[in-house]
């Protein structure tokens, strides 16, 4: 047979990126029993494009699939992907009516509704794919009858069938090891996602133990965890790594770290590997790390983790089922970054049954987590999902009004969606429930919306001073939030879903200046000052010297483009402590400090430096010579030193500013 395996169209930022793991799989398994297989990744293809965006997406994408002259074409749909899906293979049965459709992927839980709406689906997986994958071959193969086929939905006599659950896959070792050379090539994903290196997906384990009521994974994997052996795994990213030249790798699981034991495994294999410069990345729990294994898992590559903190409310975790204590997130986060990693931290306000104040708790704490250390956070409102609690509970109450992240990526029509897309999703609410909202209580959901869309972005750019006012001040983050919204609508006639970083970068200080009643204004100011320069070295981009200058060179010294000093009439770096700590801010006392601010490869470093090395910074303005800025500074500085001791001393300090890259030399 002639086998077309498709992950269909999708386009949004940092998603789908890498090759698909899961047709992989599938692929295999087809060519292990001899059959003609190929992967079509056409979110990859629309990347590079070679499929057209905009109206004649579907139909070009039909033909790049009918050009295999397939006998069966696989889709993978995940939530989104579902809609094109079912669009493409329309037109395909429509061009050429003997092909077979068959769907799989997590999100498909409604089989029956499938295939009782849409003639143009001939069969679907659900479930765990690759061994009913593999039977269905064999039959398609011999011609034989799909009875008794578990795992499968298919038609008879024009009715749905479901032959009943398949047991899942008790020894994960006994699934074929990917033939990558089936996937598309690597460098054709850096190439279209401009990636620094190549990256591949490694599947560690399947399930989840948990029974949080919004995810479709533990219901997908039955609540069971299974794993592969650590040495399958090592083997994989060896292979990918000498063969592929793959140096970060993508561990999937999303219950990685649910076992100790595990882990230490497979970081004290990965440690006896020759493998330089790995990075690594992995789904975990809070709950489920402690200081020691964090410690170890930093040490052998892993630089990034997602956490799913979800809220800040104890309500709502007990709501959702969570089964973490709040108390525990905040510690946990802080001993991920203290080890180098920076982990991107998911929130979700919007629970149908959350009030104002359980909002406001998790907007709390998304803040003391940015405030702790280097942290990238996410902010969703709840995705209903078919098969789960909350789609049981809450599915006849849905509403259309804002999109969820999981309903974002087929807007295929100058950022909108085809028309005929909106009429199915109009047409199917419960099956297409991801493109759908449950009210909420506390918060309208266009406001949620807001805060899922421009708080991230006010944590990035302003998390010290917005703690501060709220601490001070005692107002309500959510309070300060949309009073910064509706000032800057009036400000400069923007609505909010037109909002860019820019404009939170220029008004947000003049906003807390100009228009919040303030008792601490002064303090607040240098604060929101301190940030905002960070801000703006950030925004004109790093600038790193190509080289280690020499005073021994040719040239006077100058500040480097990248580098910026300034005093502050306040403590500024006991200041972020005490936010970051939470202390009581009793009566700040006024100490004059010096900083320089730097942009270091996409980061903002910020030094605390003494008077002598401020005014040696402002002196080196790529005019004045080592001469006489030891004359400006020696009446001030020179502790005793002879006139030609100090001068040796300034050459000595402007070597050290130049190897901090601080200054440059400027050409004579």
């Amino acid at each position: 047979m002639k086998i077309a395996l498709v992950f269909p169209p999708f386009q949004l930022p940092g998603m789908y990126n890498l090759p698909p793991l899961g047709l992989l799989h599938l692929a295999t398994v087809a060519k292990v029993l001899g059959h003609e297989v190929v992967i079509l990744d056409q979110i990859l293809e629309l990347k590079l494009g070679r499929l057209p965006l905009g109206r004649g997406l579907y139909s070009a994408s039909a033909e790049d699939i009918l050009k295999y002259k397939p006998d069966l074409v696989g889709f993978s749909c995940q939530c989104t992907t579902l809609i094109p899906a079912l669009q493409i293979s329309k037109i395909i049965k429509d061009i050429n009516p003997k092909t077979l459709i068959l769907f799989g992927g997590h999100s498909l839980m409604d089989g029956d509704k499938i295939l009782k709406n849409f003639k143009q689906v001939d069969m679907i997986i659900e479930g765990e794919g690759e061994e009913t994958f593999r039977e269905l071959l064999e039959r398609l193969e011999k011609g034989k009858d799909l009875k008794n086929l578990l795992g499968l939905w298919w038609r008879k006599n024009g009715n749905p069938v479901w032959e009943g659950q398949r047991p899942l896959i008790s020894d994960l070792s006994t699934i074929p090891l990917p033939d990558y050379s089936l996937a598309p090539p690597l460098q054709e994903y850096v190439k279209a996602y401009d990636l620094q290196t190549p990256i591949y997906i490694v599947e560690t384990g399947r399930g989840c133990p948990h029974s949080c009521i919004y995810c479709s994974e533990s219901i997908f994997w039955r609540q069971k965890v299974r794993r592969y052996p650590v040495e399958r795994v090592i083997n994989s990213i060896e292979l990918l790594y000498n063969q592929y030249g793959v140096r970060y790798f993508l561990l999937s699981h999303d219950q990685f770290t649910s076992s100790s034991s595990y882990v230490r495994e497979f970081c004290e294999r990965l440690k006896s590997k020759a493998l330089k410069d790995i990075s690594w990345y992995c789904i975990s729990r809070l709950d489920t790390v402690d200081a020691e294994l964090l410690s170890l898992m930093a040490e052998v590559g892993c630089k990034s983790m997602c956490y799913g903190i979800d809220s800040g409310s104890q309500n709502t975790l007990r709501f959702i089922k969570k089964g973490v204590e709040s108390s525990l997130l905040l510690q946990r986060v802080k001993e991920t970054t203290s080890f180098g990693m920076v982990p991107t931290l998911s929130f979700v306000v919007g629970f149908p049954e959350e009030t104002k104040q359980d909002i406001e708790e998790t907007l709390k704490l998304a803040l003391r987590c940015k405030n702790s250390g280097e942290v990238n956070t996410l902010f969703q409102i709840p995705t209903v999902l078919p098969g789960t609690t909350l789609h049981r509970k809450y599915a006849d109450i849905l509403v259309r009004e804002v999109d969820s992240y999981f309903s974002l990526g087929i807007e295929f029509e100058n950022g909108k969606r085809f028309l005929e897309d909106e009429l199915l999703i109009n047409s199917y609410p419960k099956l297409f429930s991801s493109f759908y909202n449950i009210p909420c209580k506390g918060m309208p959901l266009k406001d949620l919306d807001l805060i899922v869309r421009v708080f991230p972005i006010i944590l990035e750019l302003y998390p010290k001073s917005i703690a501060l006012v709220s601490m001070l001040e005692g107002i309500n983050l959510h309070e300060i939030f949309f009073s910064f919204l509706g000032w800057l609508k009036e400000k400069i006639h923007k609505d909010s879903n037109e909002l860019k970083a820019r404009d939170i970068q220029l008004f947000f200080r003049p906003f807390i200046l100009k228009n919040l009643r303030l008792k601490e204004q002064e303090l607040i100011r240098e604060l929101t000052r301190y940030e905002a320069i960070s801000n703006w070295i950030m925004a004109k981009g790093s600038q790193i010297s190509p080289k280690i200058f020499s005073i021994k060179e040719k040239g006077i010294p100058r500040i480097s483009k990248d580098t910026f000093v300034r005093t502050f009439p306040f403590d500024m770096e006991d200041l972020i402590i005490k936010i970051q700590e939470e202390r009581s801010f009793e009566k700040i006392q006024k100490q004059v400090t010096y900083f320089v601010f730097k942009g270091a490869k996409g980061k903002v470093e910020i030094s605390k430096m003494n008077e002598f090395g401020y005014h040696l910074i402002r002196l080196c303005n790529g005019k004045r010579g080592i001469e006489e800025i030891a004359a400006k500074l020696y009446d001030t500085f020179n502790q005793g030193l002879a006139p030609k001791d100090f001068e040796r001393e300034i050459v000595n300090a402007v070597q050290e500013l130049l190897d901090l890259g601080f200054l440059t030399l400027a050409a004579t």
